[in-house]
């Protein structure tokens, strides 16, 4: 989690996100004003099999499906600026 957290401070979109953790999770939104019951991006590093669990709400709500995945720490970066990008929460359409 450490080298994944070191990427993300060194991105361009880095001064852009607005993130709070949660024990073992990571939580990631383009809000200023961090809402854990808004869009949150939540990341955790399972430690039994070293995968990375990438969880999207839109809202706190159980009835809205989350959009998940599963990769491995390899993956974990481009996973996460794919996901800015779908969302355009930084990047240009």
């Amino acid at each position: 989690m450490l080298e994944f957290v070191e990427q993300i401070g060194a991105a361009d979109f880095a001064q852009n996100l607005y993130g709070s953790t949660s024990h073992l999770r990571l939580r990631l939104s383009y809000l200023p004003e961090f809402d854990p019951d808004k869009e949150v991006l939540n990341i955790d590093l399972d430690g039994k099999d070293g995968q990375f669990k990438f969880e999207y709400q839109e809202t706190a709500s159980p009835l809205y499906k989350r959009w998940k995945k599963i990769c491995s720490p390899d993956q974990a970066f481009p996973t996460l600026v794919r996901f800015l990008k779908v969302k355009k929460w930084f990047f240009p359409s």
